[in-house]
């Protein structure tokens, strides 16, 4: 009785630390804590959680066919930024697959990526981030002390933390989004009552090229017009370049904007 009663405190006080962490999370999320510092919160939760000693996080790339390692846990700082394509390493193969990947030993797991060949890691536990039913990122949990399998318990936490993070990395993406079509939308309209006020062709396509170099957030720009022959292009206005490339010419096909 005594060692079932210590066995159901135990849990309780499991149960008790497993509600906090996602409800601290989860309260993080709602008040829009900075995204890299809760990413890292939600690793740090995940391998406490369930023992291990390290952990990472890494999230999709443009283009989808890689990964890029973005929060460490305990993990050499070096790691931060480290890149693995889909299906290289055990965050390769989560991302390719959609699934949980849990390895045994990563020591002597055929499926190690090159760069983490002489990591201290041994049981590894490997979860993927999904919103829409798509993967945008992989967890990862390592413990560095003890081999063999995480039980459906441990997944099942580090599962939720992951699904919590997710939320958290729309979150910051359909914001941001936001914030620059608000961006556009504000750029377009003071760009339409600058237009409106001017009265000279040169000061309206200074105006918008001024307004389209921001809108992209590049340095610089040039405005090209079609010469009367209809086969060459002249600088008509210039964005922080240099004045002697005012009036330059481009044949049609010629440079970006002559195929253009």
């Amino acid at each position: 009785i005594v060692l079932e009663n210590r066995r159901l405190v135990e849990v309780r006080e499991r149960g008790a630390r497993e509600m906090d962490a996602l409800y601290e999370t989860s309260l993080e999320i709602t008040s829009r804590v900075c995204l890299p510092a809760l990413l890292e919160t939600v690793v740090r939760r995940a391998a406490n959680l369930i023992g291990g000693s390290m952990g990472g996080m890494y999230l999709m790339e443009p283009g989808r066919k890689s990964l890029r390692c973005v929060v460490s846990h305990n993990l050499p700082r070096e790691y931060i930024g480290n890149r693995l394509a889909l299906g290289e390493g055990l965050a390769g193969r989560v991302a390719e697959s959609g699934e949980t990947v849990v390895v045994e030993d990563y020591r002597t797991w055929e499926g190690r990526a090159a760069i983490y060949a002489d990591s201290p890691f041994r049981r590894v536990l490997g979860i993927p981030l999904k919103r829409g039913g798509q993967v945008i990122g992989v967890i990862d949990v390592v413990d560095t002390a003890r081999t063999g399998p995480y039980d459906l318990e441990e997944v099942r936490l580090v599962t939720l933390l992951a699904d919590q993070a997710a939320i958290a990395i729309e979150n910051s993406r359909l914001l941001e989004e936001m914030e620059r079509r608000a961006d556009e939308m504000n750029t377009l309209y003071q760009t339409s009552l600058e237009i409106a006020g001017q009265a000279r062709l040169p000061d309206l396509l200074k105006v918008i090229v001024e307004r389209a170099v921001r809108i992209v957030g590049c340095d610089n720009g040039t405005l090209y017009l079609m010469k009367p022959d209809g086969r060459t292009l002249e600088a008509a206005v210039l964005h922080n370049l240099p004045a002697k490339y005012t009036g330059a010419v481009r044949r049609l096909g010629q440079g970006l904007s002559g195929r253009a």
